[in-house]
């Protein structure tokens, strides 16, 4: 007897493995489905693709970010920046086929019209919508792209009547969208019942959808559909398959269309092609649960987006540099005119690719050449005063560019002898005899820690701070040409020196 029960209980393990293993956790085969919806080229390398993405069932898959999915061009992987989820980021074209047989009369009829008319109704006004109907024939009630008024009355015409030539219809439905202007193209299709009068049959159906890449999404109504078939047909084509079993149900599976239409993914990357004007691959790679898919369209390595931006780093106080500026006796500056001083980090920024190489000039006299930026120039090199700076860009794909960038160069520092009047490096100098008072004029950019004037390498005067006058004795000096030297010391260690003759 224990032999026997073992026996009897074979069967039943076999089945609900078998039962356990139709699950769809169990479905190996079943993959995700990719599609790509529009690539924008126009501001490459900045790249915009928008994908739809779905499971086995035609579920759309939500909560996806750019860890699940990779772009390469020509077979080079492209950095994703970011993967956003968006509603109705196209424009959709839309064919609508609903069927009309005889079993559809009364509620089912008059349910239909409205759920249809409100699946029309949440259309965006860049949405175009067609209206097919089918029993035993298919017909044409609103070609794609009728208004909203038309496709209204065509619905509330529907009248229901005839046999189920569900497969021509989803055939015909195909052939009104294909050739649809640019953005997503679907077709919805509507059954309570198997086909029992096509001429076509279902791989016929299905092949006519792939050979156009047109995703067919369908709503079963009721207990006479074959859903193995309906399904077979969204999850070959890239579509969703509904199932409204009672009446009541036919509202949500149209609302549960519409959502799934209109769900999808904009991956933002940075192109990495060089710019050609020519035509190249895109890849987009999806992987899910270690299973992968992938899509292909073409794009254009579209030259001459590049935007060029100077930034010159962190510029001395405009207010103290002025100081100096004026000092020096230099004509006045325009208001947009920089004034650098010391270091300057010259960092040239392009949008909306990234700058590799560039070559900078000064008064058209190269600085640096074909360099990788930013660089640090060091403005003391030159002579003070109003200059330009040239600077000229390549970004990552071989866009171009360039800037002039007037410019004012300014020591950190100008001191003048103001009493008895002299000017720096500036013969004829000033006689001077007796006890006279020396007075000088500092202005500076770094904050100054003490200025020390000598004569000969004895010390006259020592200061912290304004004002910078003494009395000099000058009757024990033999007469002749002499200078005063003045040495400044500042916060940050630097230290600058001027002589000023007098006699």
């Amino acid at each position: 007897m224990k032999t026997t029960r073992a026996l009897w209980l074979i069967p039943l393990l076999l089945l609900g493995l078998t039962l356990l293993m139709a699950q769809p956790g169990w479905a190996q085969d079943a993959q995700p489905a990719l599609s790509i919806l529009q690539v924008d080229d126009s501001q490459y390398p900045q790249m915009k693709v928008l994908v739809t993405v779905a499971d086995a069932n035609g579920i759309p898959i939500q909560g996806l970010d750019k860890n699940a999915f990779l772009v390469t061009e020509d077979g080079r992987a492209a950095a994703i920046q970011q993967v956003t989820a968006v509603q109705g980021a196209a424009p959709l074209n839309l064919v609508l086929a609903i069927d009309v047989s005889g079993s559809m009369k009364g509620k089912p009829m008059d349910t239909t019209r409205q759920a249809v008319a409100q699946l029309l109704g949440n259309l965006s006004p860049q949405d175009k919508a067609g209206l097919l109907i089918f029993n035993q024939k298919v017909r044409e009630l609103a070609p794609l792209g009728s208004d909203p008024n038309t496709l209204l009355a065509a619905v509330q015409s529907l009248q229901a009547d005839g046999d189920t030539a569900l497969y021509d219809a989803i055939h015909e439905a195909v052939m009104r969208v294909k050739n649809a202007p640019v953005g997503r193209r679907a077709v919805v299709v509507f059954s309570d019942g198997e086909d029992t009068r096509s001429g076509l049959t279902l791989e016929d159906a299905i092949s006519t959808a792939q050979r156009f890449s047109v995703p067919v999404y369908v709503v079963g109504y009721g207990p006479k559909i074959q859903p193995k078939q309906l399904q077979r047909i969204a999850q070959l084509t890239g579509g969703a398959f509904f199932r409204a079993p009672k009446l009541e149900d036919i509202p949500t599976a149209f609302a549960q269309v519409m959502n799934a239409l209109n769900q999808a993914y904009e991956i933002t990357y940075l192109g990495v092609t060089p710019v050609d004007d020519g035509e190249h691959e895109l890849r987009v790679i999806l992987t899910l649960a270690g299973q992968s898919v992938e899509e292909s369209a073409p794009f254009v390595a579209r030259a001459g987006n590049i935007a060029l931006q100077l930034n010159l780093g962190q510029l001395p106080d405009r207010g103290a540099a002025e100081a100096v500026w004026q000092l020096m006796d230099m004509p006045p500056l325009d208001a947009q005119t920089p004034l650098l001083s010391g270091d300057i980090l010259v960092e040239p920024q392009t949008q909306p690719g990234k700058p590799t190489r560039a070559t900078i000039l000064l008064d058209d006299q190269p600085l640096a050449s074909d360099i990788q930026p930013p660089y640090t120039w060091d403005t003391r090199s030159v002579e003070p005063g109003q200059h330009t700076l040239t600077v000229q860009v390549w970004d990552h794909v071989g866009n171009e560019a360039s800037v002039e960038q007037p410019v004012a160069v300014v020591p950190i520092a100008f001191a003048k002898l103001t009493q008895p009047a002299a000017t720096l490096d500036m013969p004829p100098t000033v006689v001077i005899t007796g006890v006279v008072p020396v007075q000088f004029e500092i202005a500076t950019i770094v904050p100054l820690t003490e200025a020390i004037v000598t004569h000969q390498d004895v010390e006259l005067a020592r200061f912290s701070g304004p004002p910078y006058q003494f009395n000099w004795d000058v009757t024990a000096i033999p007469t002749g040409e002499t200078q005063l030297n003045l040495a400044l010391a500042f916060q940050d260690g630097e230290s600058m020196t001027y002589a000023f003759p007098v006699t």
